[in-house]
């Protein structure tokens, strides 16, 4: 594999782990949230 397309794909990862977490993050803050309503 050719550094350059390394280089994409180590994106690719970040970005739909930082996704991931994210979504995680979000529905976490909203049962919180639902929890106090």
């Amino acid at each position: 594999m050719d550094k350059e397309k390394r280089r994409q794909w180590q994106w690719f990862a970040a970005l739909w782990l930082g996704g991931l977490v994210a979504v995680g993050c979000a529905s976490y803050l909203l049962k919180l949230l639902l929890k106090w309503l």
